[in-house]
């Protein structure tokens, strides 16, 4: 199998995988239940904490997960803030693709 398809493959399994615990059940449990900004900053800093410890995963995912909550608010529809975390992943995926190629 090709290097790029696996990566491509895992840009939007992960995204898939990551959405819909976090925004499919955890943002939606609490905007539920509380006021749809404190959801959004809630599940975003947790989406964060699980990417400790390395600092710049955690502070990328925290803005991340103000993004992909903030989507899934703004647009119901899980789907939006899995796209959306597809293109990101994939586009931290494409330079390391491209880097592999080229050496």
């Amino acid at each position: 199998m090709c290097a790029g398809a696996s990566r491509a493959r895992y840009a939007s399994i992960s995204a898939l995988y990551e959405e819909i615990p976090y925004r499919g059940v955890f943002y939606q449990g609490l905007a539920a239940r509380l006021p749809a900004v404190a959801a959004v900053v809630l599940s975003a800093a947790f989406f964060a904490v699980v990417h400790l410890p390395r600092v710049f995963n955690t502070v990328s995912a925290l803005f991340a997960g103000l993004l992909f909550a903030w989507l899934l608010h703004r647009h119901r529809n899980l789907w939006v803030p899995i796209l959306a975390h597809a293109v990101s992943n994939g586009t931290l995926v494409a330079p390391a693709f491209a880097a592999e190629a080229a050496a």
